[in-house]
């Protein structure tokens, strides 16, 4: 779990739905890359790529760099990876 730290304070962290664990691969991924795109958008990423390696490892999702790859190709072009 994340420790709480001011500049931080708009990121979601966790999951917030129950159920959380239940997604397919595809709906976690969609999630990872949503997360991503909202974090780009409010200007809270310094290192997109780690970002994404963070989010899919906290996801329990592979995290090589084809998947990172991916992942960044779709939260620039807005399709899903």
């Amino acid at each position: 779990m994340d420790t709480y730290d001011e500049r931080n304070d708009d990121l979601q962290t966790e999951p917030v739905e129950a159920g959380h664990d239940d997604a397919t691969r595809a709906e976690q991924l969609e999630g990872v890359i949503e997360q991503v795109r909202g974090d780009l958008l409010l200007g809270h990423v310094d290192d997109a790529r780690g970002m994404v390696r963070d989010r899919l490892a906290d996801a329990g999702l592979g995290a090589s760099e084809s998947d990172v790859d991916a992942v960044l190709s779709a939260v620039e072009g807005g399709a899903p990876a």
